[in-house]
């Protein structure tokens, strides 16, 4: 499931079909040709879809609006598709996709202008890496999050900033709306770690050590929320505003408003601090 303004959008993974709701409706249900790997949505309603090979692609994303019709498709026989994310206006559209040269693996941002189906999309190419998500911030800025490393591009500007984890295991991550928060540890080990957030420019705003092993994080307004199978943090620029001890089978970190939720194996519960 992916979400944007109003608008969420639930994909059937390995499946051909997808529904994009809101709070009170079911906008459309649709069916798309080949299986799909991922996707996103935009606040307009537009949905992109990332589908599996065919014969003669190894990968496609195909934009449709809010009613289902199409309007926009790449399909490329070299590239093989990870991610998308929309821009906050919805006009335009950055994909990570993966490809092996010379024996290693190649990772690439595309940016696509959505009005102008025939501009020349914007590419940033990495090598030794594996891009895995993709993200929008509302600057236009763009964050691609990879097995070793974090990238910040601007395709409106001269931004092009990587942030190189090779001695360390990046174990999770989330999105603001201008900011990204990167949670790593040692290799090798499986409890504590650090947990870093990064302004759109790719800037550290602050970073700060958290103890147990990492189980997720999400974000809650401006700040982040880190959960361990020990500790729940709430995290934000100044650093660590609050820190409650939790159950050892703590899952997974949410919010809706101003409430800090948890699930763990059997329950969905409030966080206290």
């Amino acid at each position: 499931m992916k979400t944007a303004g109003r608008y969420a959008v639930i994909l059937e993974s390995g499946g051909t079909r997808y529904r994009l709701e809101t709070r009170s409706d079911i906008e459309l249900e649709h069916t798309v040709s080949g299986k799909i790997v991922t996707g996103a949505v935009s606040k307009k309603g537009d949905v992109a879809v990332v589908t599996e090979a065919t014969q003669s692609h190894l990968s496609g994303v195909t934009v449709f609006s809010r009613k289902g019709e199409q309007r926009y498709q790449w399909l490329t026989a070299e590239w093989m598709a990870m991610d998308v994310s929309f821009s906050a206006d919805g006009n335009s559209m950055s994909v990570v996709a993966c490809r092996a040269r010379d024996g290693a693996m190649q990772s690439t941002i595309i940016v696509f202008n959505l009005r102008e189906e025939e501009a020349q999309p914007k590419q940033y190419l990495a090598d030794g890496v594996l891009y895995t998500r993709v993200q929008y911030m509302d600057n236009g800025a763009v964050v691609a999050v990879g097995d070793t490393q974090l990238r910040f591009v601007n395709p409106t500007g001269e931004l092009d900033k990587t942030v190189s984890q090779t001695d360390k295991q990046i174990v999770g991550f989330a999105f603001g709306r201008d900011s990204v928060l990167c949670a790593v540890r040692a290799y090798g080990s499986q409890e504590n770690g650090t947990a870093t957030i990064y302004s759109s420019a790719g800037d550290v705003k602050t970073e700060q050590d958290f103890e147990g092993e990492f189980r997720d994080t999400g974000v809650m307004h401006e700040d982040y929320l880190l959960i361990t199978n020990r500790f729940a943090y709430c995290v934000g620029f100044d650093g660590i505003k609050q820190k409650t001890a939790v159950a050892a089978d703590s899952l997974m970190v949410g919010a809706i408003g101003d409430k800090a939720l948890y699930l763990g194996l059997t329950a969905l519960g409030e966080l206290t601090w």
